[in-house]
């Protein structure tokens, strides 16, 4: 068995240590978060249009990006995910179906040629969201990128783990 060194409790300890302030500050609630989601994408939808945001627009895609930021914990491995958990309080098995849910997303971006980045959680007052962060490379088209995020979408399911699609993952799919 490999031996840990002693900065690798304090990295678990000090992580453990952000989840729970992180969780004792959540000031908003997931249908405001959702809420904060919705116009940033159709902030996005503007600018990716062509459409020039104005500065008040700008400032407030910041705002809201702060925001964000202000409740997600980004982590790289399914280690950290699980420390996240823990801490949160979670029961080994919902636990288990999460980890196992995520690694199917990851597993299936690796497959096909799409960055695994790590996780993502965003702790809101009335609960948290994980997610699997991607990113496709600059030489995906389109077309190929949307395939290869649907099936990244669909691949808890494809795979039977964790449960099947999450919330999120339905809403995503249901997306133009």
């Amino acid at each position: 068995m490999e031996n840990l060194k002693p900065e690798a409790f304090e990295g678990v300890t000090a992580l453990k240590a952000r989840v729970l302030a992180m969780k004792e500050q959540a000031s908003i609630y997931n249908d405001q978060y959702d809420d904060l989601v919705s116009e940033q994408e159709q902030l996005r939808q503007l600018s990716d249009n062509g459409s020039y945001l104005s500065d008040e627009e700008q400032t407030r895609m910041q705002q809201i990006e702060r925001m964000m930021e202000a409740h997600t914990i980004f982590v790289k491995t399914l280690n950290e995910l699980r420390t996240i958990q823990e801490a949160l309080g979670k029961t080994e098995e919902e636990i288990r179906i999460n980890l196992a849910h995520e690694n199917a997303h990851a597993n299936q971006a690796s497959t096909l040629g799409v960055s695994h980045n790590g996780y993502r959680v965003i702790i809101l007052r009335d609960g948290e969201i994980y997610q699997t962060n991607i990113t496709f490379p600059d030489t995906m088209d389109p077309h190929t990128a949307t395939s290869a995020y649907r099936q990244i979408l669909y691949a808890p399911e494809t795979y039977g783990h964790g449960g099947g699609l999450s919330d999120d993952d339905k809403q995503d799919l249901n997306k133009p």
